[in-house]
């Protein structure tokens, strides 16, 4: 597929949010945000991909070109780049991302009929919502009493981060290097205990694979948290990029059952930032659910902040 991305490079880099235009150069931020869209586009339009993306969600008959990431012309209301996308990788839960767009929604009725017309053309997937990445001249989304923050993208500077002191608890904290493959299993059980405390949860967190964890621990960061000696949870970051931000993401940050309430994840979220290799002005970030309070208020007092969110928007 041969598409002019241009469009939507130049109003993603010129919608970055005021704290991203503060930590890069402008054309940093075109390169940061045309390097990850030609990715994307790249991958979500790969005949293969597309196969295999369809044999691990498939719906009916549906052929795997129809899983491919597909450029609408929307007239006067621009373009914008749509696939379809399913919550936790689940068939039975479809919904429209849009990846990118040449102008912002700018009115409830432009949010309408971006929504009309995605609801038309993945009509053969039945999705429910569709998702956009919203920035401040989205008028219209605000505007749509039906939308919803999906998920938040919260990031600070890693030199900032580093000059706050860790709050004290009174516990003795660590975070000690971990090998992937001999952590995972208690890994995978810290995570079960989780979730059978927390069902709700279940399919809205990712449970990392071993292979991810691994590249956590040669590429980033891997530590296993102790408190008063006592095993309690792992901490990860890895290289990453999102949109116009190119640093680290918090990969994972997980307290086995005996430790979680007891505000010890925030002293340990700062203690992980000690041990990523990176310069002052590397920005750490992590997506973190709307409705994960606990984890907003964890990021948030560490020092980071709203750079980026993704809105749902139910169909009519």
């Amino acid at each position: 597929m041969q598409l002019d991305l241009e469009p939507y490079v130049r109003f993603d880099a010129e919608h970055v949010h005021p704290t991203i235009a503060g930590w890069f150069p402008a054309p940093a931020i075109l390169d940061h945000v045309r390097t990850e869209l030609v990715r994307e586009v790249a991958q979500r339009t790969d005949p293969q991909r597309a196969a295999a993306f369809r044999q691990r969600c498939p719906v009916r008959e549906i052929e795997p070109q129809a899983y491919m990431l597909r450029e609408l012309d929307l007239g006067r209301d621009g373009r914008a780049l749509a696939g379809i996308n399913f919550v936790g990788m689940d068939h039975r839960r479809p919904f429209v991302g849009v990846r990118a767009r040449s102008r912002a929604l700018r009115d409830e009725a432009e949010v309408a009929r971006l929504g009309e017309r995605l609801r038309h053309e993945f009509a053969a997937f039945q999705p429910e919502a569709f998702r956009v990445w919203q920035c401040a001249a989205d008028h219209g989304v605000a505007e749509t009493p039906t939308a919803r923050v999906d998920m938040r993208v919260i990031a600070g500077r890693l030199g900032e981060l580093c000059t706050r002191p860790p709050p004290d608890t009174g516990a003795r904290l660590e975070l000690r290097p971990c090998d992937a493959n001999e952590v995972y299993a208690f890994y995978e059980a810290t995570y079960a205990r989780f979730f059978e405390a927390h069902p709700v949860w279940r399919g809205r967190i990712q449970v990392e694979t071993r292979e991810r964890l691994q590249e956590a621990q040669t590429q980033g960061v891997l530590r296993q948290a102790f408190v008063d000696g006592e095993p309690a949870g792992f901490f990860a970051t890895l290289p990453a990029q999102e949109q116009a931000l190119v640093g680290y993401v918090m990969l994972e940050e997980i307290l086995d059952t005996p430790f979680r309430g007891r505000g010890l994840a925030r002293p340990l979220q700062r203690m992980l930032f000690d041990h990523i290799d990176a310069s002052a002005d590397t920005p750490v970030f992590g997506h973190i659910d709307a409705a994960n309070q606990p984890s907003l208020r964890t990021a948030m007092g560490v020092g980071r902040s709203e750079v980026y969110r993704t809105t749902w928007i139910p169909f009519r």
